[in-house]
């Protein structure tokens, strides 16, 4: 189950695009479901898991922007928000965002980039 976990996590960060707010709460329950466990996991399989939640967190955190006024939050993969965006054509937008993205609070940031879906 820790390595499906795992790997969940890191094919996370390795998806092209995200297209809502929902979806992307929805795709990081995995990293809510290892952060209590690890630390309770024995040392051995800590030693061996470590290097691939390592490498995990690192290309999420690559793959996403932070939630303004949150970078410091316990559960910091909540407060974070992927780089790339999806939509499709016939949608609008507000704020710069997608649709499923204009429940953010603050307006998209520029390195937050919208892929239009055909």
């Amino acid at each position: 189950m820790l390595d499906s976990l795992l790997r969940r996590w890191l094919s996370l960060a390795e998806e092209e695009c995200i297209s809502t707010v929902p979806e992307f709460s929805n795709e990081t329950w995995c990293r809510g479901v290892l952060a209590p466990v690890w630390s309770r996991l024995p040392a051995q399989v800590r030693d061996v898991g470590q290097a691939q939640l390592k490498r995990a967190d690192a290309q999420f955190i690559a793959a996403t922007i932070p939630w303004p006024n949150h970078e410091d939050e316990t559960k910091w993969w909540k407060w974070r928000i992927p780089r790339e965006l999806g939509a499709y054509p016939d949608e609008g937008y507000g704020s710069g965002w997608p649709p499923g993205w204009a429940m953010v609070p603050f307006a998209k940031p520029d390195e937050a980039a919208v892929w239009i879906w055909s």
